[in-house]
């Protein structure tokens, strides 16, 4: 869209600045200027002037070729690719301009050596360059860490499928790429790119002869009194260094923060940013974390409980689970999710009135909860098949009719309330 931008706007560009050195030329001639003129920096500016689009189209064209692709997959890769892209264009670009401005300025007597001759001073000649030299350094340090910061990113993630997570059976949706990396440099980048900047433009000022150390103190002053009022702030920060150092979580990961649970979406010097199943998105500071639960750390077991009648057959239950843990490990869209398959694990417990009989299944972060739902599916169909009864509860009402006519003489109120309820347990 730029380059078709550019492409479009370059005509209208050219005729402005060759309308624009004609009425230049104009003047001058009429001023007495013609030899001046006869020097033709004024085209030579011109053709200066024409040939940066030009060139910046053709950086822009090369880096899109050169640039080899970022490692990783998903959008995160492609954001880095993207901004990596950019970052190359950008500084390409400033290189352009830079030497466009030496060029014209060289043409029309104006550099910087010429004004140090000119009796303005070589010292202030010195400082200048200098001065720009640290800008532009600065300005590539910067850059440049982006650069490796976001190739890293693109290495830690992968694709992730950018949806939300089914409701009906509150699916995590998880970055599987996503590590402790991936988790820190974000905050370590914003860091990185703090200090550059700071140091830029501290040494730019202190090479244009500012005194840079009451600005230093001043701001450890300050610091020092931002701390004191914002002990909320520090308590926030430091309590989130902790919990990066003991890897307690991680982009991408599926956890549960006192009342709130989501996946974990981006971090901050402060806070978290939760994204719950059904949209909503918590803001949760690092001091406010009382404990973490974190359900997509590496595997997890799922322990299911089966409530049956008396008298079912055990073996062929444990049988069934069997089968159907064998028919999930041969579903490709299930198998993956698998460490180790369903199974049953026999009698739990013994109720009053049915018998819990246990199953579990080793899983893979964030596919526990789809498992499930089809593991229910296919003990139901089965159950169903095979004549084996869940266990219900019932309940009974006896009216006042079918009370004896001898325990009925407590009064009328007695007689009106006189009912019974039980609940006894049958076979659906």
């Amino acid at each position: 869209a730029k380059a078709e931008w550019v492409a479009w706007a370059y005509p209208g560009y050219a005729v402005i600045l060759v309308v624009l050195t004609w009425v230049f030329s104009m003047i001058a001639a009429s001023a007495g200027l013609g030899a001046f003129l006869l020097a033709g920096s004024h085209l030579a500016t011109l053709g200066v002037l024409l040939t940066i689009p030009l060139i910046d189209a053709a950086v822009r064209s090369m880096v899109v070729q050169v640039m080899r692709p970022m490692q990783g997959q998903g959008p995160v890769a492609e954001a880095a690719q993207s901004a990596t892209r950019s970052a190359y264009i950008r500084m390409a670009r400033v290189l352009v301009i830079a030497g466009s401005f030496a060029i014209v300025g060289r043409l029309w007597g104006f550099g910087l050596v010429d004004i140090a001759s000119s009796g303005v001073g070589d010292r202030f000649a010195e400082r200048i360059i200098v001065f720009i030299d640290i800008l532009l350094v600065g300005y590539f340090c910067w850059e440049i860490s982006r650069l490796l910061i976001n190739r890293k990113l693109a290495e830690e993630f992968t694709a992730s499928q950018g949806l939300p997570p089914d409701e009906d059976s509150t699916a995590i949706q998880i970055d599987k790429g996503s590590s402790r990396l991936a988790t820190v440099l974000p905050i370590f980048s914003w860091i990185v790119q703090s200090a550059i900047i700071a140091a830029t433009v501290l040494m730019a000022l202190s090479n244009l002869g500012v005194d840079i150390t009451a600005l230093v103190a001043g701001a450890g002053i300050f610091g020092l009194a931002i701390g004191f009022g914002s002990q909320k702030l520090v308590s926030d920060i430091v309590s989130g260094m902790f919990f990066l150092m003991d890897d307690a979580f991680r982009i991408g990961e599926y956890v549960k923060v006192g009342d709130v649970e989501g996946t974990i979406e981006k971090f901050s010097l402060r806070s978290m940013m939760l994204r719950d199943s059904k949209g909503p998105v918590y803001c949760v500071p690092y001091s406010a974390i009382p404990k973490v639960t974190n359900y997509a750390r590496d595997w997890g077991i799922m322990k299911l409980k089966f409530n049956l009648v008396f008298g079912t057959d055990v073996e062929k239950v444990r049988k069934i689970f069997k089968k159907i843990g064998q028919e999930m490990m041969d579903n490709p869209a299930l198998k993956d999710g698998f460490i180790e398959p369903f199974k049953s694990q026999g009698v739990r417990d013994i109720k009053d009135g049915y018998i819990i009989i246990g199953a579990k299944f080793m899983h893979k972060p964030g596919t526990q909860f789809t498992i499930r739902k089809e593991i229910f599916r296919l003990v139901q169909r089965d159950f169903d098949a095979n004549g084996i009864k869940f266990y219900r509860s019932t309940v009974r009402v006896t009216s006042d009719s079918e009370i004896p006519e001898g325990q009925a003489d407590g009064g009328a109120a007695a007689a009106v309330l006189a009912s019974r309820a039980a609940a006894e347990p049958s076979g659906a």
